[in-house]
């Protein structure tokens, strides 16, 4: 039987006081054994969570034996359950609370940027991404393969809509750290040693704290490739400021789309005594930014600098950058 069923059947009614949605006829079905939020995935004896009418007839006509729903639906089959909520997302925390507890799962709080970390590893089956949306989330408890999973997320209200106890990954300081260079570190994770790896040095913290959570219970994990990790991203270029290889030229654009660690990354920088040019867009008028551009296709002219740290998109930095262009000629134009 696939997973994404329980393999017992579940009364309509226990459906409903988990859920909170009050049942809206009498049907013949007196229970459900799955749940689907797409008419595709609906089959004979489970209950589908409907966010449009017309999908719930697909997911009826397939089988489903319930209907989870907010708003008016019409009635439009007498012998199945029709449930109306509320609120259909807090029905669905609701639901997924109860799976949560019953089948020992747990919560885990982990920084946007562990987050990004999460989504670079080879994770275990019973370690999971937890999905923002509440459809995606809920169908990922309820499928989850392992008795125990443990969900992420940095969303901490919704973990507290999944547990009583969420814990927090955190941050713990490397030791043996090398960082001799901005891009590469050297450091022990899990037991593991990992040389000349293509990480920031600058988030060594935060994956050790992810490595650190995972040995503490025993989960097994592999990293696999850092290179397109989203913060502090470089962009290597020539004095002509077009993209080079990967450290090849002395001169770098770094990439940072979140605001906060936009600010944390220009003091490092600063820190670092580094040839370095803070540059933002002229929006957010920040007073500690040496450049100010309405378009990151401005930074294509910028000179005088080693490092230039820029609050933007790295894929449309790399782009505009990427872009032909006249070159100035040592002659001029004839």
């Amino acid at each position: 039987m696939r997973r994404e069923f329980w393999g017992r059947a579940v009364r309509i009614q226990s459906l409903a006081e988990i859920s909170g949605a009050r049942l809206q006829n009498a049907p013949q079905i007196v229970s459900v054994d799955g749940f689907c939020v797409s008419p595709k995935e609906a089959r004979r004896g489970s209950a589908f969570i409907a966010r449009d009418e017309e999908e719930a007839r697909v997911a009826v006509a397939a089988g489903a034996y319930a209907v989870i729903y907010e708003g008016d639906f019409e009635i439009f089959d007498f012998e199945v359950a029709f449930l109306r909520a509320d609120n259909l997302n807090l029905a669905l925390w609701r639901l997924a609370r109860y799976f949560m507890t019953e089948r020992g799962h747990s919560a885990a709080l982990a920084s946007p940027v562990q987050i990004a970390i999460l989504r670079h590893l080879f994770l275990p089956k019973n370690a999971v991404i937890l999905e923002r949306e509440p459809d995606h989330a809920f169908m990922q408890i309820f499928r989850a393969s392992e008795e125990g999973a443990c969900f992420f997320s940095d969303d901490f209200s919704s973990l507290q809509k999944l547990s009583f106890e969420p814990v927090a990954l955190g941050v713990r300081g490397v030791s043996n750290l090398n960082e001799s260079s901005l891009f590469f570190c050297d450091l022990d994770m899990g037991g593991a040693r990992y040389a000349n790896l293509q990480f920031p040095p600058f988030f060594a913290d935060e994956l050790c704290g992810v490595c650190e959570f995972f040995a503490s219970r025993g989960l097994d994990f592999r990293v696999r490739d850092l290179r397109d990790f989203p913060h502090f991203r470089a962009i290597f270029v020539n004095r002509f400021s077009r993209p080079v290889a990967f450290g090849t030229s002395e001169r770098a654009f770094i990439c940072e789309s979140d605001p906060a660690l936009f600010e944390r990354e220009a003091a490092y920088l600063r820190g670092k005594n580094a040839k370095v040019k803070i540059c933002a867009p002229k929006s957010l008028n920040l007073n500690f930014a040496d450049v100010q551009f309405a378009n990151p296709a401005e930074l294509a002219k910028l000179n005088g600098f080693t490092y230039a740290l820029a609050l933007c998109d790295w894929n449309e930095l790399f782009g505009s950058l990427s872009q032909e262009r006249v070159e100035p000629s040592l002659f001029g134009d004839f």
